[in-house]
């Protein structure tokens, strides 16, 4: 079992409501949200909905509830429970029948790849070609640690 957090990230006046989960502390995944946002924020033509929220400055990042489960299914499940509660801007469902098939698939390439390429030399690669990227994201996730909890 894992313990998951299940969270949303709003807006100040509440009017964009993103929901997600992580089994991470929430500080980390909204650096990773304000990570996502930065580089994406010139390069991407995909919009994710939090960046929305994002977008307006002013937002934060409020625990739902946490549960234990079992499997990515059931956190997924759990997810979409919150979703359809909650008035929130949530562009994809969480779980769906469709959705686990293509996950599914997704898991089975992913096991295909690591087997049939020399993956040490893969991540060598990524290091040098998203060196940036990887040092910025480094830095973010540091900066948020110092944030005092009293701000979120």
């Amino acid at each position: 079992m894992t313990l998951i957090n299940f969270y949303k990230l709003i807006t100040h006046d509440e009017s964009l409501i993103y929901v997600g989960s992580t089994k991470k502390e929430l500080i980390v995944r909204m650096a990773e949200h304000i990570l996502s946002w930065s580089n994406a924020k010139f390069k991407s033509k995909n919009k994710l909905s939090s960046y929305d929220i994002i977008d307006s400055e002013k937002f934060r990042i409020l625990l739902l509830e946490q549960f234990d489960c079992d499997s990515n299914k059931d956190r997924l499940m759990l997810e979409q429970q919150f979703i359809n509660k909650y008035k929130n801007i949530n562009k994809n469902k969480s779980y769906s029948e469709f959705n686990q098939l293509s996950k599914e698939s997704w898991n089975q390439y992913q096991k295909n790849f690591y087997w049939n390429t020399n993956y040490k030399d893969y991540k060598k690669d990524y290091y040098k070609t998203n060196k940036i990227k990887l040092k910025n994201k480094y830095i973010i996730r540091k900066l948020f640690r110092q944030l005092p909890s009293n701000i979120l």
